[in-house]
């Protein structure tokens, strides 16, 4: 199954882009979950947590999410281990 992700942070401190800027694609839920992590931990931290990070999923390719309610909010738990949150 493919998905679309976007990245997002309760922080503004990882100067994360808006909206398509920030749109990544998976083949699977592994490759969807390193977005997420991948993304946490190569970004500046300067007052800031990786748990800050989040990600919304999308089933299937989308060009834009603008209108579409997320299948999934993806998150960073305490030993920072990948949470699916069905939205």
């Amino acid at each position: 199954m493919k998905y679309t992700i976007q990245s997002h942070s309760h922080s503004g401190s990882f100067a994360n882009p808006g909206g398509a800027q920030s749109l990544y694609y998976a083949h699977n839920r592994r490759g969807a979950e390193s977005v997420l992590t991948d993304w946490a931990d190569n970004h500046p931290r300067v007052g800031a947590d990786e748990r800050d990070a989040y990600c919304f999923v999308w089933r299937g390719h989308h060009d834009g999410v603008t209108d579409l309610y997320p299948d999934w909010e993806l998150t960073l738990g305490p030993r920072l281990g990948v949470h699916w949150c069905p939205c």
